[in-house]
């Protein structure tokens, strides 16, 4: 099971943030995933680490984005 992208949400915040915390946040983020306690709990509850740069999460983010847009547009559903 891969991270939805709207359970990436927060992480687009991050756009917001400073230059430096923009330069500091994927490490941190790696080395939080790295934890032994975060990622049992995460992976007990059916996620995959991802982690990695800036550029790869934008790439997995775009593809989910065109995956599940085209999901969407094949099923015909509609915002009522």
């Amino acid at each position: 099971m891969r991270l939805p992208s709207c359970a990436a949400a927060p992480l687009l915040l991050l756009a917001c943030a400073s230059a430096q915390a923009q330069s500091d946040y994927p490490a941190e983020i790696d080395r939080i995933l790295k934890m032994p306690d975060i990622r049992e709990k995460l992976l007990a509850q059916g996620f995959e680490m991802g982690g990695g740069s800036p550029e790869q999460f934008d790439k997995f983010l775009n593809s989910e984005i065109d995956r599940w847009g085209r999901i969407v547009k094949a099923s015909g559903a509609r915002v009522d």
